[in-house]
């Protein structure tokens, strides 16, 4: 990703979702769902929507909500990960491993101790490896075409 200067924009509407695609289908179904998809979950959860971009060009969609995560009774902070969704062509290519150390960025300033996400899985696609590449440990079971994932960060 070095060769190309990566921009991170916060998106006040949901234009970039209409042309936009991952090339995982179930992701893509969801993105251009028009009801129970991203752009319900957009409209209706307080969080924050963003589009990364290269040339001016959308590469990389994702969304980060404030969540209470539960530990032995005790509730603290974290900043979920909504969603996080490349473009076939730029994939492998460090965005994502971007976007999370944007994520945990913004989790350190907030003086949130957790990066939460629900990696997405099925039989043909797993984010959860790209998860634990990153630092992410399993914190639950599987919760339909999910796994509930956890990164604590260090102060």
């Amino acid at each position: 990703m070095s060769d190309y200067e990566l921009t991170i924009e916060r998106a006040f509407n949901t234009n970039a979702l209409s042309l936009f695609n991952c090339g995982v289908r179930e992701i893509d179904q969801l993105i251009h769902k028009k009801t129970g998809g991203l752009l319900s979950f957009i409209s209706e959860v307080p969080c924050e929507f963003y589009v990364a971009k290269i040339s001016g060009d959308p590469v990389a969609l994702f969304v980060l909500s404030n969540r209470m995560v539960s530990i032995n009774e005790d509730m603290y902070p974290s900043l979920e990960i909504d969603f996080i969704a490349v473009r076939e062509n730029w994939q492998n290519k460090g965005i994502g491993s971007h976007i999370l150390d944007l994520a945990r960025q913004n989790a350190n300033n907030a003086d949130y101790h957790f990066l939460t996400t629900a990696a997405f899985l099925n039989k043909k696609y797993s984010a959860v490896g790209f998860y634990e590449k990153c630092g992410f440990e399993v914190s639950g079971g599987k919760q339909g075409n999910t796994l509930p994932m956890f990164k604590y960060i260090d102060k």
